[in-house]
């Protein structure tokens, strides 16, 4: 079963991020720190492809 929707991820609440966190740890045994470090390389990247003509870029992102 996948959560993405066209190769997307959904935007989800702090409780379900938590839960997919706690997954993705917990099961999966990937570190903590990994998924930190692989969002923000995501947000980077999506800033970076936003373009030099970009007005900005928002991120909204948690405690961690």
């Amino acid at each position: 079963m996948s959560i993405l929707h066209d190769g997307r991820w959904p935007l989800v609440d702090a409780r379900t991020m938590r839960a997919l966190d706690r997954h993705t740890i917990e099961t999966l045994g990937v570190p903590g720190e990994l998924l930190m470090e692989s969002a923000g390389r995501a947000a980077a990247g999506e800033a970076l492809a936003l373009g030099a003509g970009a007005r900005g870029a928002f991120v909204v992102a948690g405690a961690g």
